[in-house]
C-alpha cells in the first residue's frame, strides 16, 4: 500500500485558533502550548526549504535559475526590468503567433518556458527592492507618529492654556461671590433658640434664608467644570 502524502497547508492556522487559546486565564494556569523551538538548520515555509543562514533574498544562482540581466555601473534595475518588460511583451506576441499558425509546433514550449524565466527574473528584480521598500515604510510610519505626537502636544497646549483661562476666571468669579455673599451672624449654629416662659421654640437664623448667593456659586462652579471638561475632550487629550 503506497504511503499517504503528508498534505502542506497554503496558509498558517486563522488567528480565532490562537486567541482562544491564549487567554489570561490559561497563561495564568499555565494551559497554553509552548513556544517553538528556534530552527538551527534547515526549515520548511509552505513546504519549500530554507536554511536559518541563507540571505534575505536569495541569488537565481542557488535556485538553480539562469540569470538574465547584470546589475552594473552603467545599469540599474529600472532600465534592467523596462528591459525584462519589453522581452515578455515580445515573446508572449511570439508565442501568439506561433499559436495561431501552428498550435501543435514544438516551438511554443520553448516560447513558454522563456516566458517563465521571464518573469521569473524580473519577479526577483522586485524582491530585490523589498529591503528598500521596509526601510521606506518603517520611516513614513515613524514621521507620521512625530507628526500625530507634536500634533497632540499642541493640542496638549492649548487645551492647558485654556484650562488656565478658566480656572481663573473661576477664581474670579468665587471671589465676587464671595465678597458679595452676606455676613453671617456670630452663632455657629443655623438656628437660634427662642426661648419663653411658655415653651422653647427654635426659629431659623434671619441671616441664613437667602441662599441665592451659594445657589448662584454652586451654578457657576457646574457650569465652569463642564466648559473645562468638554475643552480638554475637544483637545484630544483625553
Amino acid at each position: 500500500m503506497a504511503e499517504k502524502s503528508e498534505g502542506v497547508s497554503t496558509y498558517p492556522l486563522p488567528p480565532m485558533k490562537y486567541y482562544k487559546i491564549f487567554t489570561d486565564e490559561n497563561i495564568a494556569r499555565g494551559h497554553v502550548p509552548e513556544a517553538p523551538p528556534l530552527p538551527t538548520g534547515e526549515y520548511l515555509v509552505f513546504g519549500l526549504p530554507y536554511h536559518v543562514n541563507d540571505p534575505l533574498i536569495r541569488p537565481l544562482e542557488d535556485q538553480n535559475i539562469t540569470r538574465l540581466y547584470k546589475i552594473g555601473d552603467e545599469t540599474t534595475r529600472v532600465e534592467e526590468m523596462k528591459k525584462l518588460n519589453k522581452s515578455i511583451l515580445l515573446t508572449f506576441l511570439d508565442l501568439l503567433h506561433i499559436l495561431s499558425n501552428n498550435p501543435t509546433s514544438p516551438d511554443r514550449i520553448a516560447r513558454i518556458e522563456h516566458l517563465q524565466l521571464l518573469f521569473i527574473n524580473l519577479h526577483h528584480l522586485v524582491n530585490e527592492f523589498r529591503p528598500h521598500q521596509a526601510r521606506e515604510t518603517i520611516r513614513t510610519v515613524i514621521e507620521h507618529q512625530s507628526k500625530q505626537k507634536l500634533e497632540a502636544e499642541k493640542n496638549i497646549q492649548i487645551a492647558l492654556e485654556k484650562s488656565k483661562n478658566t480656572l481663573s476666571y473661576c477664581q474670579d468669579k468665587l471671589n465676587q461671590c464671595l465678597a458679595s455673599r452676606p455676613q453671617y451672624s456670630t452663632v455657629p449654629h443655623s438656628i437660634i433658640p427662642v426661648t419663653s416662659h411658655e415653651d422653647t421654640r427654635y426659629e431659623a437664623n434671619p441671616t441664613m434664608q437667602d441662599f441665592s448667593t451659594e445657589r448662584q456659586l454652586h451654578d457657576e462652579m457646574v457650569t465652569l467644570s463642564s466648559h473645562l471638561e468638554g475643552i480638554i475632550q475637544q483637545s484630544g487629550v483625553i
